[in-house]
């Protein structure tokens, strides 16, 4: 894995992934853990913004340019309401209770068409529908449902049930 050298960079762009160097998640690359740990991620860069400084380190440039990375992703999946479009929206049926069922047959591009079917076969049920970003994972609550939404987001976007931080890191900077 390469290392990022120490210089700071107007516009950051990472040349490699960021390895968390001590604590909780000690050798940790922040890449996999949008995938397992999004909302403690969120917490981290929100954290770190509470008192503003006048340069920013490593980690902070990290994870500011990867949770605005994590919002742009362009999935891979055709519509399976049009058979057109990639998918765009996912739905999520279910309730906080009892957790939600997610399926990218529950998926949506964004025609109006298309989102109107995904309701519809809801048979009645309350659904919620989110778009295909990272951000959707901390709308759950239950850690079960975030990795549901992990997984979801990962065949989404094509990408191997086992990540490597190098895989993860090529596929946010694309």
């Amino acid at each position: 894995m390469e290392k990022e050298k120490d210089v700071p960079i107007v516009g950051f762009v990472p040349t490699a992934p960021y390895v968390i160097r001590s604590g909780k998640y000690k050798d940790a690359a922040v890449e996999i853990m949008m995938f397992n740990n999004y909302r403690f991620l969120k917490f981290l860069y929100l954290e770190m913004n509470k008192d503003p400084v006048a340069s920013k380190n490593r980690l902070h440039q990290h994870l500011e340019w990867l949770l605005r990375q994590g919002e742009n992703r362009k999935t891979q999946v055709i519509c399976p309401q049009c058979h057109q479009k990639k998918i765009r929206y996912f739905s999520a049926r279910g309730s906080k209770r009892f957790g939600y069922s997610l399926s990218l047959i529950f998926a949506s591009c964004d025609k109006p068409g298309c989102l109107k079917k995904l309701e519809s076969l809801s048979g009645g049920a309350k659904i919620e529908i989110y778009p295909f970003r990272f951000s959707s994972i901390a709308k759950f609550r239950n850690k079960t449902d975030q990795r549901s939404v992990a997984e979801l987001l990962r065949n989404a976007f094509d990408l191997p049930a086992r990540l490597t931080a190098e895989t993860a890191f090529r596929f946010f900077k694309e």
